[in-house]
């Protein structure tokens, strides 16, 4: 009886032990990650340039495109890991993109007026001109 007790211990220990040693996830370290890896992996120079040329459009392009996360990144992950990666990265991604589309779009909103006003002003743009 004693046997079957310490045989089925055993059987049970070693089903267990793999799921009692793997390392718990703390959720708030792996969104600091993402958002750490979004800061990154961003090109706020292509943003800035996207508000400037297209101006309300980059803001609503930014604010909706999510770039792919890149799969080294979350090969071997669990399923928990990887929703709350996912949910930080693309989160802070859009924060980014829109907070830099932003700037090339106010930027824009000064630089078009101008350059039009100045063209104006030399004569390059006149109603002669293009009649």
């Amino acid at each position: 009886m004693l046997r079957k007790a310490v045989i089925l211990l055993l059987a049970a220990a070693q089903i267990l032990m793999p799921v009692l040693l793997q390392p718990k996830e703390n959720l708030e370290q792996i969104a600091k990650q993402a958002e750490m890896d979004a800061e990154e992996d961003i090109n706020t120079r292509e943003w800035q340039a996207t508000g400037f040329l297209m101006m309300p459009i980059g803001i609503i392009s930014a604010k909706m495109y999510s770039p792919p996360i890149p799969s080294s990144r979350i090969v071997g992950k669990s399923s928990r890991y990887l929703k709350a990666y996912a949910k930080s990265y693309k989160k802070k991604t859009k924060e980014i993109q829109t907070k830099y589309a932003k700037m090339g779009c106010f930027t824009g909103v000064i630089f078009w007026p101008s350059v039009i006003f100045t063209a104006i002003q030399l004569g390059i743009l006149s109603k002669e001109r293009f009649m």
